[in-house]
């Protein structure tokens, strides 16, 4: 499993006299809290039992997309899950061809689901 969370180091007022992080906090949007932030995103890769087994620190502002390829250098041939930050056909693809490796997301309420209903229902 891959996911991408904020890490706010300042109050969005406070951010442009915010000397902390200087040259790596930038700001962001957090979808879930449905607000701006001023800080970073942490990436965490964890393995089926759960346990950690990558990390990454980026600013604010850059895409999911890019830290995956960090996260998963040397990974080959297996089933990632994400979270809806990690959605693109594209991207999906690219994944799949250069490193064997399936991307699982949810799709937004608007898009098709090309899973099974039954293989995607929550226990």
């Amino acid at each position: 499993m891959i996911d991408g969370f904020p890490l706010p180091v300042s109050h969005f007022k406070r951010a442009a006299s915010c000397k902390l992080f200087q040259g790596l906090a930038s700001y962001g949007y957090c979808a879930s809290k449905s607000e701006y932030y001023f800080g970073c995103k942490g990436h965490l890769l964890l393995d089926a039992r759960g346990i950690i087994v990558g990390f990454s620190l980026t600013p604010a502002h850059e895409s999911e997309h890019e830290t995956v390829w960090e996260l998963l250098e040397g990974i080959q041939g297996a089933l990632l899950l994400g979270d809806k930050g990690y959605l693109g056909h594209s991207f999906k693809q690219q994944l799949f061809s250069l490193q064997g490796i399936e991307l699982q997301t949810p799709v937004r309420h608007n898009m098709k689901d090309v899973l099974p209903k039954d293989l995607t229902k929550q226990g």
